[in-house]
C-alpha cells in the first residue's frame, strides 16, 4: 500500500474482494433498517448511496449520507442490540450481509478476506467520523457562558515531558495481545510518550502522523465549537487508541487531542507501521486492528447521537439554543449534552 493511505481503487478492491468471498444480494431502493430494529452484523455495500437519519423533535435529521462502496451496520456493532438510525439506500446492485459473529471471526482473520475486510471498516469509519465531526462545527452561531481555561484551549502546557522506546512486555500488558509475538511488537518501533496535564498532543488540521495508545491517564478528543467553546467528544482511558484516523487515509486531524487533567502515558505508532499493520505484512496483526475497529465503532455510535443533541439544542439547525416545539424547553431525556469538556 502507498503512503499516500488507501484510495477508491483500493476500496473498490477490497469490497469486490469480499463481494466475492461472501453470498451477494441487490438491495432494493428504500428503508434498509427503522431506529430500534434489531441489530446484528455488518452490510458491505458495493455501490449506490446510503442515508442515515434520525427522529428529532423538530423532523427529520440526516445525520449522513455516503456513496459506495461502504459498509453498514458499524455504529451498532458490539455496542448496541438496535439500529440508532433510520437507513435507506438506493441503487445497491450488490451487496453482501455479514452476521455478527461472522464479521468478528473474519476481521480477526489473518486471510486476504480479513484484511479486506479491516481496510474497508477503518475506511468507511473514517469517513462517517469525519463527517459527523465536521457536521458538530455548524450547529451554533452565539455566544456561550461557559468560561474555559485559556491554556487548555491554545496548548500553552509543556508538551512532551518524556521519550523512550517501548519494552514490548508493557504493550502486551496493557492490550493483552495474545498473537503478537515480542519480536513482532519490536517491528512496530513503538515509543513512550509521557505528556503534561493539559498538554496538546495533537491539533485540528494538522497532518498526522502518529496514533496513540493510551497506557495511563486520560486523553481527551475535542473540537472548539463556533459560540460554543470546547466540547469533549469523548474522553478514552488505558487501553484505548486515538489519532489513528489521520493515518487511514492521510487525511488532516478531525479534532484536538489533550491530556485530560493528569499526566498522560502513551504508546505512540507511526505512519509506516500502521500501513504494515493494515497490509497484514505483520503475524498477528489482525487481532490488533480489529481491536481498533471494534473501538472505532463505538465511537462513531457516540458521536452520531451527540451529533442528532445538537440539532436538537440547536433548535432543528438553527443558530443558537432555542424552545423545543409545543412549549417543552427540557432536552429529550434520550440525548446527552455536555458542554463543560468532561
Amino acid at each position: 500500500m502507498s503512503s499516500s493511505g488507501p484510495t477508491q481503487s483500493s476500496s473498490d478492491f477490497d469490497t469486490a474482494l469480499i463481494l466475492a468471498n461472501i453470498e451477494s444480494e441487490q438491495l432494493p431502493d428504500g428503508i434498509l433498517f427503522t431506529e430500534g430494529d434489531p441489530a446484528d452484523g455488518l452490510i458491505v455495500m458495493g455501490g449506490g448511496q446510503i442515508r442515515y437519519t434520525a427522529k428529532t423533535p423538530y423532523g427529520e435529521h440526516e445525520v449522513l449520507c455516503l456513496d459506495g462502496p461502504i459498509i453498514t451496520g458499524l455504529a451498532e456493532f458490539g455496542s448496541f442490540g438496535h439500529r440508532i438510525c433510520d437507513v435507506t439506500v438506493k441503487g445497491v446492485q450488490k451487496a453482501a450481509r455479514i452476521s455478527g459473529s461472522d464479521a468478528k471471526e473474519i476481521l480477526a482473520d489473518e486471510s486476504r478476506l480479513g484484511v479486506a475486510l479491516r481496510r474497508l471498516c477503518l475506511g468507511t469509519l473514517e469517513k462517517k467520523l469525519r463527517i459527523c465531526n465536521e457536521q458538530l462545527l455548524v450547529y451554533f452561531n452565539t455566544p456561550h457562558t461557559q468560561t474555559v481555561d485559556p491554556r487548555r484551549t491554545s496548548g500553552s502546557f509543556p508538551a512532551v515531558k518524556m521519550e523512550k522506546p517501548v519494552d514490548p512486555r508493557e504493550f502486551q500488558q496493557l492490550l493483552d495481545v495474545p498473537h503478537l509475538e515480542t519480536s513482532e511488537l519490536l517491528q512496530l518501533g513503538l515509543i513512550k510518550r509521557t505528556y503534561a496535564p493539559g498538554a496538546k498532543l495533537t491539533r485540528k488540521g494538522e497532518r498526522g502522523d502518529e496514533a496513540f495508545f493510551i497506557q495511563s491517564g486520560r486523553l481527551r478528543v475535542s473540537l472548539q465549537i463556533p459560540g460554543v467553546g470546547e466540547e469533549a467528544l469523548t474522553i478514552l482511558g488505558a487501553g484505548q487508541i486515538a489519532g489513528e484516523m489521520a493515518l487511514i487515509e492521510d487525511s488532516p486531524r478531525s479534532a484536538d487531542l489533550i491530556a485530560h487533567e493528569s499526566q498522560l502515558e502513551v504508546f505512540v505508532l507511526n505512519r509506516v507501521a500502521f500501513r504494515k499493520l493494515l497490509t497484514g505484512s505483520i503475524a498477528g496483526s489482525g487481532w490488533l486492528v480489529s481491536r481498533i475497529v471494534s473501538a472505532l465503532c463505538r465511537r462513531l455510535a457516540d458521536t452520531i447521537l451527540r451529533s442528532v443533541s445538537f440539532f436538537v439544542l440547536s433548535g432543528g439547525g438553527a443558530t443558537g439554543p432555542q424552545v423545543l416545539p409545543d412549549g417543552d424547553d427540557d432536552h429529550p431525556e434520550d440525548l446527552e449534552i455536555i458542554f463543560d469538556g468532561h
